[in-house]
């Protein structure tokens, strides 16, 4: 699948029959009711993992080592050694938005594109909820603001679509 998350199924139905002897599916050879049976418990098993990780579904991860403590959703950036960093309005990095909890020194998955899913963004926001067809903008140690910054860079990380998701689609930075 090219997907590379500890919890996605690793395998899938492979189009080959695990409950009788033929080897591929020809013309003549249609997946019988147990085949079928297969293959929708291997879709509900996607379903389930996409919907308790929805940024896999829509977006490609990219992944870092940590090199501060950093909770999922907030704005980050890829410094010169690799390493992941929290994103600041003081600066004008910004490589996208993490999708894990990772501390210092352990792997951290981000996107720079898709969409993000939070029961509660009140770590990021300060808020439990996203305000829906709002801009949201990096603002502090990885936070983020409906409201531009006054000073230092201007970088908007996304709008809100849903109270609960975010759409990533980077734009900036400009230097105030």
């Amino acid at each position: 699948m090219g997907i590379a998350h500890p919890n996605f199924p690793e395998t899938l139905w492979d189009g080959l029959s695990k409950n009788t002897a033929r080897t591929v599916i020809t013309d003549d050879q249609w997946p019988n009711q147990q085949d079928w049976d297969q293959i929708v418990q291997e879709v509900i098993e996607v379903e389930r993992y996409l919907l308790a990780n929805p940024f896999v579904g829509d977006s490609l991860t990219y992944q870092g080592q940590a090199a501060t403590d950093i909770v999922q959703g907030q704005g980050i950036f890829v410094d010169t050694a690799g390493d992941i960093g929290l994103a600041d309005s003081a600066s004008s990095f910004l490589s996208g938005m993490s999708v894990t909890d990772a501390i210092a020194g352990e792997t951290v998955v981000y996107i720079r594109q898709g969409r993000v899913t939070l029961p509660d963004w009140t770590l990021i926001t300060g808020t439990t909820f996203l305000a829906p067809g709002q801009d949201y903008f990096v603002a502090s140690n990885g936070s983020l603001s409906l409201t531009a910054p006054a000073s230092g860079y201007v970088i908007k990380i996304g709008q809100a679509q849903t109270a609960s998701t975010i759409d990533i689609a980077i734009q900036g930075p400009i230097k105030l």
